[in-house]
């Protein structure tokens, strides 16, 4: 704001420019100084109030029933009460909203020539004023001030505040000074109470980022903290989530020299609710690998978990896989979820799509059936959420199951150079497009031996 000097001008040819100033401003102080110094161009303004009536008619933008008191005895608050020539002397940096006082400010008060004006319930204008020296609030006054303008301020169709300007010569005020300072009060105050609303909205939404943050970062506890060292297989994991609590989960077990057991899963939505299903889908799985049981056994069990203890509505798409590391014999169960992909030695890519069935969570019974495969040394296989075929790019094109295998093959059957051209794939096609769901990848070469 131009600090300058400012010239008198009209309160008709103030109104376009202090309304435009006044839709550039970001807080509630900067408004009331810009809106004080408006005042003292556009007429003989010594002094300001602002002030609520107490208890206020409005609280935080709800009406309430029989709030009022009775004319003659009606309390008020002054909220502001500033020099029109210093607007800086009473504008505190916690004015964070003009309809509802932080401490600090003036104690409550009743009756005298405030209490008359509320009573009143539209707009004064008195150009031969007399204050009483006994007056509450304005006593010390009495005999300075000789004239007033009061306009109410409304919230929801009743009067919430009122704005007293007073001058030191009788007579100062015109009709056009009421209709500005009406118009350009309400404005300042129904842009005050949406900045207080903007800032809340602010400060909520950072504290609910902060805790997805901290939801993600237990989230992330949740996933393997190393891969198995097997001379016999070789990894490459990565975990992208949307948001900082994503729906994406993995994990692998060894529950004995020759097995490995994996998983890879993706909770409908996101989010708090979506960890949390994560997180129960973990505990399963780790029954399961104490247990020792096949894919095809333990599926039932868990989706009859899961179907008792989702939200309704949320399912986990889950692939649950069981390899036999002397034999390389691979068996699975797909519920509903995107089908692995096999890299055979020879640069082929199948799609494992056998043994498939619907979600997790979606019925109480699900028996889908089990698929065997044979890995052989050199097979390289892929696990991937939908998030990675599904990546958007700025024209809102899918990145596709056609690119997603031409990747694949570019990785020559290493599992970090297969996960680095399937990222950098999704990458250059999102283009720096956010990402709009979790992309999670699970590479795994096979050596055997």
């Amino acid at each position: 704001m131009n600090d300058a000097p400012l010239s008198p001008v009209s309160a008709d040819d103030l109104d376009d420019e202090i309304q435009r100033e006044l839709s550039r401003l970001r807080n509630p102080a900067d408004l009331v100084r810009t809106f004080v110094s408006a005042l003292s161009r556009a007429m003989p303004a010594s002094r300001l109030l602002y002030v609520l009536p107490w208890p206020p008619p409005v609280r935080r933008y709800a009406w309430i029933p029989g709030a009022e008191v009775a004319a003659g005895s009606l309390g008020f608050r002054v909220l502001l009460d500033v020099n029109a020539g210093d607007p800086d002397q009473r504008v505190r940096a916690d004015f964070a909203t003009l309809f509802a006082p932080r401490g600090g400010f003036d104690a409550d008060a009743s009756g005298g020539l405030i209490g008359w004006v509320i009573a009143q319930q539209r707009r004064v204008m008195l150009n031969e004023l007399a204050i009483d020296p006994a007056d509450p609030v304005l006593r010390a006054a009495a005999g300075v001030h000789k004239a007033l303008l009061a306009v109410p301020i409304y919230w929801q169709g009743h009067v919430q505040a009122w704005i007293l300007v007073f001058a030191d010569r009788p007579a100062a005020f015109r009709d056009e000074d009421a209709r500005f300072l009406m118009a350009t009060g309400n404005m300042l105050a129904r842009s005050a109470v949406y900045l207080d609303t903007l800032e809340e909205a602010r400060l909520a939404n950072a504290r609910l980022r902060a805790t997805f943050e901290e939801i993600g970062r237990v989230q992330r506890l949740l996933l393997p903290a190393s891969l198995p060292a097997d001379p016999r297989l070789s990894f490459a994991t990565g975990y992208m989530p949307s948001e900082a609590a994503g729906g994406d989960y993995y994990d692998l077990h060894e529950p004995d020299p020759d097995t490995l057991d994996l998983v890879i899963a993706d909770v409908s939505g996101h989010g708090p609710v979506a960890s949390v299903a994560m997180a129960m889908l973990r505990t399963a799985m780790q029954s399961w690998c104490r247990g020792g049981h096949a894919p095809a056994t333990v599926v039932p069990q868990i989706n009859e978990l899961m179907h008792t203890s989702l939200d309704e509505g949320m399912f986990i798409t889950a692939c649950f896989l069981n390899l036999d590391r002397r034999t390389g014999v691979l068996n699975y169960v797909n519920c509903g979820h995107n089908p692995p992909m096999l890299r055979r030695r020879g640069g082929g890519v199948e799609l494992l799509n056998a043994g498939g069935g619907p979600p997790l969570g979606v019925s109480k019974d699900l028996n889908p059936p089990a698929a065997s495969i044979t890995l052989v040394p050199g097979d390289l296989l892929v696990l991937y959420t939908d998030g990675i075929p599904e990546a958007f790019s700025p024209r809102h094109e899918l990145l596709g199951m056609k690119r997603l295998v031409e990747a694949i093959k570019r990785g020559e059957g290493d599992p970090e150079r297969t996960k680095r051209a399937v990222l950098e794939l999704v990458d250059r096609h999102a283009a720096g497009r956010p990402r709009v769901d979790d992309q999670t990848l699970v590479v795994m070469g096979y050596r055997g031996g």
